[in-house]
């Protein structure tokens, strides 16, 4: 149902949109100032759709994350309504930590403390074969 509900909004924007259950993902490449005022564009058209359907939308929820092994893009401040969205360095998404400058360390550091910490727990479990003969 929620699918049918947001279908209207991908025609309404130029960047990609990724959408998961009750989250949505907006996506463009900057390489122009124009870039950013066309993602600036978007979100205003994402937040008056809100609007519109009487939904609520918080800014504090929301997050930008500029991606790139080369950070030269220029810095642009971002509004959601009236509100400023901050910027994030590393986001988790489905499990999986991705950090602005595209590192996989974090994300390995914290599989491999997983898989440690199950493999510690497996050694602590003890368990009784019975053999019959």
């Amino acid at each position: 149902m929620f699918q049918v509900y947001v279908n209207d909004i991908q025609n309404a924007i130029t960047s990609y949109i990724n959408l998961f259950a009750d989250d949505a993902k907006l996506i463009r490449v900057i390489k122009t100032q124009e870039d950013s005022l066309l993602l600036q564009e978007d979100k205003n058209k994402i937040y008056e759709w809100n609007k519109k359907c009487k939904l609520e939308f918080s800014a504090k929820k929301c997050h930008i994350m500029e991606l790139g092994k080369s950070m030269r893009t220029p810095v642009w401040n971002y509004l959601m309504g009236e509100e400023q969205i901050m910027k994030n360095k590393e986001e988790q998404d489905l499990g999986v930590v991705i950090q602005e400058n595209l590192n996989t360390e974090k994300h390995i550091s914290k599989i491999f403390g997983l898989a440690y910490k199950m493999l510690t727990y497996t050694n602590e479990c003890h368990f009784n074969i019975w053999i019959k003969i």
